[in-house]
C-alpha cells in the first residue's frame, strides 16, 4: 500500500489547495446593490439633468463633471 510519507504529502497538498481556494474567495467583493453601467456621456447628461432640476448646486455639478471627465 501507500507509505506514511506518501499519505502525509497527499494530505498536505489537499490542505494547501483548499487553503488557496478559500483565499481566492475571500478577495471577491461582496455582492451588493450596483448602479447600471452608464457611459460617460450618459452620466454627464444625468448630472446635467439633476443640475437643471435644482437637485445639484453649481459647485456640485462642476465637481461631478470634472470627476467624470478626468
Amino acid at each position: 500500500m501507500y507509505s506514511l510519507i506518501t499519505i502525509v504529502v497527499i494530505v498536505v497538498v489537499i490542505a494547501l489547495v483548499a487553503s488557496w481556494a478559500m483565499r481566492g474567495r475571500s478577495k471577491r467583493p461582496a455582492a451588493g446593490p450596483t448602479m447600471p453601467d452608464l457611459g460617460i456621456a450618459e452620466e454627464v447628461q444625468r448630472i446635467e439633468q439633476l443640475h437643471d432640476e435644482g437637485k445639484m448646486t453649481d459647485a456640485e455639478y462642476r465637481e461631478a463633471k470634472s470627476k467624470l471627465l478626468s
